[in-house]
């Protein structure tokens, strides 16, 4: 299984290259591709009987990679449901498994786990007590779905250090591990003062409790508020101007056609 992993991860990207001819222009502009990091094949840790389990099968296929291990650096990733955050001993299991040389990162997501909405001492503490574990081991720590509050325990002072949070325009904030929905995305709004990604309706009604949009004043003077103490940068001046009524557009879809070859 393992070397099945390593192979894919070394030469897909290369074969999908070649396949598509993207290579003579690579070539042309003196660009090689190739991996930054291969990852080590695992399974979720789920908060059950057989995580144990899980754990030393985890333990066991990170070994093996390592053996593999040739110009390309490795690194493991963890994913797991954030209840095993409730339990230290696994914890701690988790943290010995991951007590290997010959790799520097460790790559984690933890199931739906929103730094904002689970901040409750039984989840925290056993996150806390993971990324101390992995801290010590002198791994460095890259969470794969994180936003404000995780990108602050990136601080150089931060006691709990994070060497990295994966970030990006709709990337999510948090995820859960089970894919859910589909259809349009949901249009969000980054609310500055409370550095979260929030629904539209959210965020129009916080702007609405706190005063922003009140009758008794004019639009361009409820703009000229919202700019003072909520965000002044150059896509909202774009779009609200001086109407504060323009902030609705944040909610708009503009619909548009793709065309295949299909026939």
């Amino acid at each position: 299984m393992t070397k099945y992993t390593y192979d894919f991860q070394y030469s897909y990207i290369s074969k999908f290259i070649d396949e598509k001819e993207y290579s003579k222009y690579l070539k042309f502009a003196k660009i090689s591709i190739q991996p930054k990091y291969l990852i080590a094949p695992y399974f979720m840790i789920r908060y059950s009987s057989e995580a144990l389990s899980w754990i030393k099968i985890n333990a066991k296929l990170l070994d093996s990679f390592l053996t593999l291990k040739n110009e390309v650096d490795i690194a493991a990733e963890l994913i797991m449901d954030k209840n095993v955050l409730q339990n230290p001993l696994l914890i701690n299991e988790i943290i010995n498994s991951y007590t290997k040389e010959g790799y520097d990162y460790i790559f984690i997501w933890i199931d739906d786990f929103n730094f904002f909405k689970d901040n409750s001492s039984k989840y925290f503490e056993g996150f806390k007590k993971l990324i101390n574990g992995f801290n010590a081991l002198e791994k460095k720590v890259v969470n794969l779905y994180g936003g404000f509050g995780w990108i602050l325990l990136c601080h150089h002072e931060s006691k709990y250090k994070l060497y990295g949070v994966a970030q990006s325009t709709g990337y999510g904030e948090s995820r859960p591990i089970t894919p859910v929905g589909g259809g349009l995305p949901i249009n969000k709004y980054y609310f500055l003062p409370l550095h979260e990604r929030l629904k539209m309706q959210e965020a129009i009604d916080i702007l609405i409790k706190q005063g922003y949009m009140e009758n008794g004043k004019s639009n361009s003077k409820n703009a000229e508020e919202y700019y003072k103490n909520v965000c002044d940068c150059k896509q909202c001046r774009e779009v609200i101007k001086d109407n504060i009524e323009n902030f609705e557009q944040y909610n708009h879809s503009n619909p548009f056609v793709t065309k295949n070859n299909i026939k």
